[in-house]
């Protein structure tokens, strides 16, 4: 059985789809910028996510990719906004386009395993994942993702192991942090849970949850 910890760390691993829409709709480069329209559909995009009105975001985009058929990019937005709705065979759908588009394009790979890990395809999903990672050792993503797999299939060394290396990646990688406290004090080992919630802590002083869980740790390790 999982602890309630653990299914938290789960559902905020498998269905994180908003980093993809998130990350790619800032890149400046995802559109033409010499086309005045497709600029303005993009802008008209990002406001509708902001807005959290996402099958209006997918309607803009997909005017988009009327004048950029093979942009990749926008191809990863869609997924990862169908993912958001939950319409997780269309996400997998999309990031596949964009892999077909560009075989090299990380951020699809990772869209494709948040989509396969929310359809409980987890060998599928670490497949993409270590894709992802081949591509782009340095994007401490996948490192995550595959660390939030291993935490669900009670595999905790792999666990530390992944989480460790994405923040060696980004060592302000907060949720990196507070899930590898998680798994520590699974473990039992309390001493580097404290010391890693300590460190996010440090981070982000306002971080309720780590607060929270620190406190915890205090008061229910021997």
């Amino acid at each position: 059985m999982f602890s309630s910890q653990q299914v938290l760390r789960s559902v905020l691993c498998g269905f994180t789809f908003a980093f993809i829409t998130a990350a790619q709709s800032a890149q400046p480069d995802c559109v033409n910028p010499s086309d005045p329209i497709v600029v303005d559909y993009f802008r008209a995009a990002r406001l509708a996510e902001y807005k959290n009105d996402q099958k209006t975001a997918v309607t803009y985009h997909l005017k988009i990719l009327e004048s950029e058929p093979n942009n990749e990019c926008v191809m990863t937005i869609l997924s990862g906004l169908f993912g958001k709705m939950k319409y997780y065979q269309q996400a997998i759908s999309w990031s596949e386009r964009a892999i077909q588009a560009n075989p090299s394009y990380v951020y699809a790979y990772i869209s494709l395993g948040n989509a396969q890990v929310a359809l409980r395809d987890t060998d599928e999903a670490k497949r993409s994942f270590k894709k992802a990672a081949e591509l782009e050792p340095k994007d401490p993503q996948p490192y995550y993702r595959l660390g939030g797999i291993a935490d669900e299939q009670q595999k905790y060394a792999d666990a530390v192991k992944f989480y460790k290396r994405a923040i060696e990646i980004d060592p302000k990688f907060e949720d990196a942090y507070y899930d590898l406290a998680g798994v520590l004090k699974d473990l039992k080992r309390y001493a580097e849970a404290k010391e890693s919630l300590k460190k996010l802590l440090e981070l982000n002083p306002n971080a309720k949850d780590a607060q929270q869980l620190l406190k915890q740790i205090e008061r229910d390790a021997p």
